[in-house]
């Protein structure tokens, strides 16, 4: 067989981008909040397409998300994961700011299952979008 696309090479049409941002999103919650880890370096280059779905990998980096800098850590994941999607993808995304991707991460909103993670998204998405260009100011001060 032949290998997974890591994110940054496979080509994807707009639609699947998005399902893969929210994948990501979602992945990056339930590593959180299923695993108690943080990734560490969580980028397009650690992230595989593979059958419409995102495999996160080298996730042995990892550390607790109780560990002295697993804020840190955290905050650059989601800088990362959105410079991706919001930048340099093929077709860029209009993706919640680091701080909104951050709390959507760390609020421990529960349930866990997956609808009502959906549903979380769709809120922190909906009030990005509602914010308008404010958010970015916040973004400033968090990073």
């Amino acid at each position: 067989g032949w290998p997974a696309p890591r994110l940054h090479e496979a080509e994807l049409d707009e639609e699947r981008l998005r399902e893969a941002y929210w994948q990501t999103c979602r992945a990056t919650r339930a590593m959180y909040w299923r695993c108690h880890l943080v990734h560490g370096d969580l980028s397009e280059y650690n992230l595989l397409w593979h059958d419409d779905t995102v495999v996160v990998i080298d996730v042995s980096q990892s550390v607790e998300h109780d560990h002295p800098r697993a804020t840190e850590f955290l905050r650059k994941d989601c800088q990362n994961v959105n410079e991706f999607f919001g930048k340099t993808a093929r077709f860029p995304l209009d993706t919640l700011t680091t701080k909104e991707l951050y709390d959507f991460v760390v609020n421990d909103a529960g349930p866990y299952d997956d609808d009502a993670i959906d549903a979380a998204l769709q809120r922190a998405l909906d009030a990005h979008e509602a914010r308008g260009p404010d958010a970015a100011a916040d973004d400033a001060v968090f990073l």
